[in-house]
């Protein structure tokens, strides 16, 4: 059978919850996820998994780290390795994430700024013009720091980033 034989009609209902958590996900106030996810029914199917998901790109009071930094500098706690076997890794644990090796290179090189690095690289990670880079990172005194909870990471490298329509920016 194939998806054209088990397609539904929408829903006026659906269409509301799409376009409220389309809202919600483009909000400038990262509450209104948490209050959209507690909302009502959800009756589409992979929506309020999405948004409970994308819930996970904020940081953590604690540490200041996201999951997917959190996930990073952990395997990178006891050896270094190199970025396509961490990305592997990573992406083993975040299935249907839709992470890319592009996106977390570029979640990871926010961890390499200024004068407190978490992260260090032998050679620049992966961008758009060289996508096969693949540098051996290392935790630095910094990382293992707030992977302690002794520092907190927007603390020593800042933070620079939008996650759906908050910009978090020290």
């Amino acid at each position: 059978m194939g998806l054209l034989d088990s397609r539904k009609k929408i829903t006026t209902e659906q269409i509301h919850e799409a376009t409220t958590g389309w809202t919600a996900y483009n909000s400038t106030e990262n509450e209104d996820i948490e209050k959209w996810i507690l909302s009502k029914n959800h009756t589409l199917p992979f929506l309020l998994r999405v948004l409970q998901d994308h819930k996970s790109y904020f940081p953590s009071i604690q540490t200041g780290l996201n999951e997917v930094e959190y996930l990073a500098l952990s395997f990178l706690r006891e050896d270094g390795c190199l970025f396509y076997d961490l990305c592997s890794h990573i992406m083993e644990e975040r299935i249907n994430d839709g992470l890319s090796n592009l996106h977390l290179a570029a979640i990871l090189k926010e961890l390499m700024k200024g004068p407190y690095p978490l992260l260090k690289g032998n050679i620049p990670l992966p961008n758009y013009s060289h996508p096969a880079s693949n540098p051996m990172l290392e935790l630095t005194s910094y990382g293992l720091d707030v992977l302690n909870g002794a520092q907190n990471r927007i603390e020593l490298v800042g933070i620079d980033w939008w996650v759906g329509g908050v910009y978090l920016h020290t």
